[in-house]
């Protein structure tokens, strides 16, 4: 599916939208024609080798509300949910509401490119066999705010950090299992430390295990906040 004009996608999730294609993407989302697009309510599965489950393309304000991709029977090769740019076109104010994340593929939620005001909240973001979220791979990305969203069981790391400022991470539950060598947040600058810059973290739980590496990696980063959460069952 290709939204390239704004709509209003109301699904039951009683229903499964079940992607059968070679590569490419379940649903696509382009454009500033696409502008204030909501989609809510779908559950979406892969049973051919897609790439992404839904990527967003230079597509401002764009709501995802109740979306669902849990355990498809194929995961998708790269992403469950993708927010990019077009070129110079960057996309704007973003929002990803009670959206489930689970075993999607490599990362569940991947902003690559500048993406502005975009809000993650109340959500589950589980079992990815890389990162739970990636942001800033491409370019940097500006005022992302992430809150009352667990974020559990990543096969590498829960939240990493490459490209952003202004990032605030409020309220969230983070866990790992016992596998070594897993982090739940590594600020992890790509270009230099002023790349990951204005980090807020803040009031979170961290539940840890006993050889999980740590609850907050600092590779390279400046000017970050760590203040208020609780960390449980990390040894030294």
């Amino acid at each position: 599916i290709v939204i390239n004009k704004p709509v209003h996608l109301i699904g039951s999730l009683s229903a499964t939208f079940t992607y059968t294609g070679a590569g490419g993407t379940a649903i696509t989302i382009t454009g500033d024609a696409a502008k204030a697009s909501i989609i809510e309510g779908i559950r979406l599965n892969n049973t051919g080798t897609g790439a992404v489950g839904i990527d967003i393309i230079a597509a401002d304000f764009v709501v995802l509300r109740d979306v669902v991709i849990d355990t498809p029977t194929v995961a998708f090769s790269t992403a469950g949910i993708r927010i990019d740019a077009s070129g110079a076109d960057k996309p704007l104010g973003e929002l990803l509401e009670r959206v489930r994340i689970v075993a999607a593929g490599p990362i569940g939620i991947d902003l690559l490119d500048t993406t502005n005001l975009a809000i993650i909240k109340d959500s589950f973001i589980n079992f990815n066999t890389n990162f739970g979220v990636r942001i800033g791979s491409v370019a940097t990305c500006f005022g992302v705010s992430i809150k009352d969203t667990n974020i559990e069981f990543n096969t590498n790391v829960g939240l990493e950090l490459v490209r952003v400022m202004n990032l605030k991470v409020r309220g969230n539950w983070f866990e790992n299992d016992t596998a070594a060598g897993r982090i739940n947040i590594r600020m992890n600058a790509a270009v230099a430390a002023s790349s990951v810059t204005g980090v807020d973290i803040v009031g979170n739980y961290f539940q840890g295990s006993s050889v999980l590496t740590a609850a907050i990696a600092v590779t390279s980063a400046e000017e970050y906040y760590i203040y208020g959460n609780t960390f449980r069952n990390f040894t030294r």
